[in-house]
């Protein structure tokens, strides 16, 4: 089966799915191509980008998440170094399958990206936190589905930062959602689903890394049901119209966040990975299936 990812580039949770997704032994039976976006907001040159986020989010959200970038390639590349392969934040590009189809992206609907993927002729496309909103020229090409993994419970949050909007309206339960992609964002068919119980003492990346784990999860039974009984991909999910959609955090919205008592990350999360998938155990011991680290 031909299968197409689209994620993007150097970002963190999207490295966390593909290390996951990789390191199964699933897509070594498939014929893969994978597609990385590098625009940090699609259609805006990075300057342009900036602009816009500092005008919305504010200063301290920005830098913020600035250092927890330049954290974690700090990380990345000290993983690397010691081959700490089952550290959340070692390189996927260090992993992938020298039979992979690979490269870099601005634009998604780029008349010559679209001619490639048209000419690819995908079976299946994965989107795997991809910034780009992918048009109806190539989500209609796959015959067993266009999915897209969301880390957010459908519909219920929809767009942009759902982990964030959860903890700042101080939200009990938080999940991920893979659906289907149509011309209408975070609207499709829902395939699956995974709740989680929000933690008072966890962070925004804590949360994001356990929503990421538990979508590789179910990509993998997407994937594997689609390779084994067709007919199942093609059953009919659930749909539902209800909910609001979110953009990008507002000055107000994160100084809320702030208020609820909640952070975005924690500097020992990227410093001792071990101590945070040990707390990750103990906080979602009932849902998530973590690696031993230090095997």
């Amino acid at each position: 089966m031909k299968i197409l990812i689209l994620t993007a580039q150097k970002h963190i949770y999207s490295n966390v799915v593909m290390n996951r997704l990789i390191h199964s032994s699933f897509l070594k039976r498939h014929q893969v191509m994978l597609l990385e976006e590098t625009a940090l907001i699609p259609g805006y040159r990075w300057a342009a980008a900036l602009r816009r986020y500092l005008k919305i989010s504010g200063f301290r959200y920005v830098f913020v998440q600035a250092c927890k970038q330049y954290i974690f390639r700090f990380r990345q590349f000290i993983d690397r170094i010691l081959k700490q392969y089952k550290s959340p934040y070692f390189p996927y590009t260090h992993s992938v399958q020298r039979n992979w189809s690979r490269q870099a992206i601005k634009a998604l609907n780029s008349p010559d990206i679209v001619k490639m993927i048209q000419n690819y002729q995908p079976d299946m496309i994965l989107s795997i936190f991809s910034r780009d909103i992918i048009p109806r020229s190539i989500f209609s090409i796959p015959k067993y589905g266009c999915v897209n993994l969301h880390p957010g419970l459908l519909p219920f949050y929809r767009g942009v930062s759902p982990t964030f909007w959860c903890l700042a309206n101080r939200e009990t339960h938080a999940g991920v959602t893979l659906h289907h992609v149509d011309a209408k964002i975070d609207r499709g068919a829902i395939v699956s689903h995974r709740s989680i119980k929000v933690t008072r003492q966890g962070t925004e990346h804590g949360l994001y890394l356990v929503c990421s784990w538990m979508g590789a999860d179910l990509i993998s039974k997407f994937v594997f049901a689609a390779d084994i009984d067709k007919d199942t991909v093609l059953e009919k999910p659930i749909t539902d119209t209800q909910g609001q959609y979110y953009s990008l955090p507002d000055k107000k919205s994160v100084a809320r966040f702030r208020k609820n008592g909640h952070c975005f990350f924690k500097l020992w999360e990227f410093i001792h990975p071990a101590r945070l998938i040990q707390q990750l155990r103990h906080d979602y011991s009932n849902k998530l299936r973590l690696p031993d680290f230090n095997r």
